[in-house]
């Protein structure tokens, strides 16, 4: 065809075009299915148990509390339920377990730490950890504002 007085030139395709091709047939067929339905009320229990505490075989996510508390908190929030398991755990309880990992520059100094933290004045409070004695860093810190916003929603 012809754009504004231009002939069309069709090049020869390349491999990252017939990986993409390739990428948008297996995401049609996945599409192609029919809708799975939502168990919304076990989803429910589910994070209803969750923000009760962590199972001890996902001990190995001790990391990731404040993205376990945020992916809890937001779940529930979409499905309209976040009054429901904030009976579990009030959104204040949340809050006070979150900010417990927001550290000083002091309480976050460590040999592995080095020099990589930020100036801060003393007492300063300079992020989040992923958990006990965590060296702040940026993720977690996401996590946990996120995770605030929604309990100072409520």
């Amino acid at each position: 065809g012809t754009m504004a007085g231009r002939t069309r030139v069709e090049l020869p395709s390349t491999t990252t075009e017939d990986d993409q091709i390739d990428v948008e047939k297996t995401l049609h067929r996945c599409f192609d299915r029919p809708a799975q339905p939502l168990h919304r009320d076990a989803h429910i229990r589910m994070l209803r148990t969750c923000i009760a505490g962590v199972a001890e075989r996902f001990q190995s996510l001790n990391c990731s509390r404040p993205w376990l508390c945020y992916w809890i908190l937001h779940a529930a929030d979409l499905l309209g339920a976040l009054d429901e398991v904030l009976e579990v755990r009030s959104a204040a309880q949340i809050a006070d377990f979150i900010v417990s990992y927001c550290l000083t520059k002091d309480e976050a100094s460590s040999d592995e730490a080095g020099d990589s933290l930020p100036e801060a004045g003393e007492g300063t409070r300079i992020g989040f950890g992923g958990g006990p004695g965590q060296i702040p860093h940026l993720a977690a810190s996401y996590a946990a504002v996120c995770t605030l916003a929604i309990c100072q929603d409520e």
